[in-house]
């Protein structure tokens, strides 16, 4: 939570030090500067009096998030003292998130794009450093290249080029993704605490309708909505795909990299090594200084020490080498030629790492989670309504490998509600469903007839993992709501036994699935889809089991009673029975959900009654239990 502090501009005298600390370069000793400003005399312990804090100018905050990621001071600083002044500035616009309140106007005029056509995002112009300029003072404006034509608000053409080229370099750039996550870590911060602050004045003033949503309207993450048309279907489906962006050759085409050639490393040029001889002037000697006075040139290099070489062996060595290397490319051709023959080994499912790390993936379900409290708040009137929402995302969602499905719906951050209709929708795009939860509640007779049995449409094993990995959850969803209370077990055995069945049957392929990539490839997914998909389906066995073993301790603890009085007259027989099936139904639990080891807690009443009124076995009831 921010302190709230009463904040005020820096003074005349006060800005210019820290402009010459950052127009200098000296960036480092300039946002300690600015930290002190904003921290000095204030206190958390200590409520009164309110001390106020100096903040920094618009400017400044802009090149302090510009500096995050900026590559001349991050991947390719020449010295250490460069990257630090990076960090310095990712340290300061920490301490603002906390110290300052998220409706201050300097954050919203710091952290957006500014507003140019199309055209003018794409082509350049000359004068782009005076278009920057104007929204902003005379006496606050920074000289140098990354406040004004290297700033990040000028390089990306909006906020989702920049998601989406950090996404991409997640996967195939982990260098700059190391600086990338930093940028869009801080920026998450400040548009979520943004938009929970403008939800909250809504509540104060008691805002509805159409007031609220013109409140909601003014946050952070609506005018980066804004950069294209929210109402647009192609604006909202590149907003999908930036977030899900992957590395691939058509997402590194959509977000290409900010900066140009940002990617490359710094490499030190080489200082050629000229060798001179020894001079004495004393003594007449003045090595190669006279030479190179008359001829124009340096002295030769040194001869080698070992001149036994002759001409006829060096070709001699040379043809030996030419021919021991193509003795050893055939060799290799020959073991690739078998290695073709012979189906790729199964790979270890690499699924987190090919969507950037679970750095990587927190981010993305931040900002699908962020997205969806929009289309929450302002609905068809301003942006879409959820249902086609989902169905934009769920776009770009069925475009990941199995693996990937798996991992992002797995780590998903959407309530437990708007998840069921998400689900229910990816299956609309790999099956004939057509169920919309977004409108209707959920049955438990939909599950058994319309969604246990299904099968894709399409023939390969891709496809079908992905409906099973669906299923899966949709199943995990009905079972915590309690809305398979009325079906009976024989009915959801037979409609999980024939998805199951529909599902793995083998298929020929037809010829429209043929892709791009090369056999290894589609061989290597295909394999990596079939492990996944009968994974799911022993899942989903176990999910039935303890469904199964739930509803009969629920029908036995209905019928028998439930007091310690007649808890006592139980036979030994049943008691033994009720034990068997409660560890059969903990061992199921532990085998399809492992848990570290942890104390179980001693059941003291025999049917979940109230231990307080539970009683200890007599002696004849322990006796015959050891029996």
């Amino acid at each position: 939570m921010p302190l709230d502090l009463e904040i005020r501009p820096l003074t005349y005298e006060l800005a210019n030090h820290v402009k010459a600390y950052l127009e200098a370069g000296q960036y480092v000793t300039g946002f300690e500067f600015l930290h002190t400003l904003l921290t000095t005399n204030t206190s958390i312990s200590v409520p009164a009096p309110r001390y106020h804090a100096f903040l920094a100018p618009v400017p400044h905050l802009a090149l302090a998030a510009t500096l995050i990621a900026y590559p001349n001071i991050t991947t390719k600083a020449k010295s250490v003292d460069q990257r630090k002044g990076a960090d310095a500035a990712l340290r300061y616009l920490h301490h603002v998130q906390c110290a300052v309140h998220p409706l201050h106007g300097a954050l919203k005029r710091s952290f957006t794009f500014p507003e140019v056509t199309e055209r003018t995002r794409r082509a350049r112009p000359a004068n782009e450093e005076e278009e920057w300029s104007r929204s902003v003072e005379d006496d606050e404006k920074l000289s140098g290249l990354p406040a004004n034509a290297g700033s990040i608000w000028l390089r990306a053409s909006d906020f989702w080029h920049a998601v989406g080229w950090a996404f991409n370099c997640s996967v195939a750039h982990r260098k700059r993704w190391e600086r990338w996550k930093l940028w869009l870590d801080i920026m998450l911060k400040f548009i979520e605490a943004d938009w929970k602050a403008h939800g909250k004045r809504c509540e104060v003033k008691e805002l509805r309708g159409v007031e609220a949503e013109e409140e909601m309207m003014k946050s952070l993450l609506w005018h980066h909505i804004c950069s294209g048309t929210p109402t647009s279907r192609q604006s909202r489906r590149r907003i999908a795909r930036a977030i899900l962006a992957t590395a691939t050759p058509e997402s590194m085409k959509e977000f290409p990299e900010v900066w140009a050639r940002e990617t490359e490393d710094f490499r030190p040029k080489k200082k050629e090594t000229k060798f001179k001889a020894d001079a004495d002037i004393d003594s007449d000697h003045f090595g190669d200084f006279l030479n190179a006075a008359v001829d124009g040139s340096n002295s030769p290099p040194p001869r080698r020490s070992a001149s036994n070489t002759t001409p006829g062996s060096v070709r001699q060595s040379r043809s030996k080498s030419v021919k021991s290397s193509k003795s050893s490319k055939s060799t290799r051709s020959e073991d690739n030629d078998d290695d073709d023959d012979k189906p790729p080994a199964p790979q270890p499912l690499d699924d987190v790492e090919s969507l950037g790390g679970m750095d990587a993936i927190h981010l993305r379900q931040r900002l699908l989670a962020l997205l969806v409290k929009v289309v929450e708040k302002l609905g068809d009137k301003h942006i879409t309504t959820l249902v086609d929402w989902c169905d934009e995302v769920g776009e770009s969602y069925v475009q990941l490998s199995p693996a990937q499905f798996s991992v992002m719906l797995s780590t998903s951050l959407l309530p437990v509600r708007t998840q069921l209709s998400f689900n229910a929708n990816l299956l609309m795009h790999r099956t004939k469903l057509n169920l919309h939860y977004c409108n209707i509640e959920p049955q438990g007779f939909d599950l058994v007839e319309r969604i246990l049995p299904l099968r894709a449409n399409g023939h390969d094993s891709k496809v079908n993992a992905q409906v099973a990995l669906v299923i899966e959850h949709i199943f995990m969803y009905f079972m915590n709501a309690n809305l398979l209370l009325g079906v009976k077990y024989n009915q959801l055995q037979k409609a999980i036994d024939a998805g199951i069945e529909a599902r793995t049957r083998p298929r020929e392929r037809s010829a429209s699935s043929s892709e791009s990539r090369s056999s290894k490839e589609r061989m290597a997914e295909e394999l990596q889809a079939k492990l996944l998909l009968e994974a799911s389906s022993e899942r989903l066995l176990l999910l039935l089991k303890i469904h199964g073993s739930g509803g009969k301790m629920q029908e036995r603890s209905s019928r028998e009673p439930s007091s310690p009085e007649k808890t006592k007259a139980m036979s030994p027989t049943k008691r033994r029975k009720l034990d068997r099936v409660e560890a059969e139904r903990e061992r199921i639990l532990e085998s399809a959900f492992p848990m570290p080891p942890r104390k179980r807690v001693k059941r003291e009443g025999l049917l979940g009654s109230d231990t307080k009124h539970s009683s200890p076995p007599s002696s004849e009831e322990e006796e015959s239990l050891r029996t």
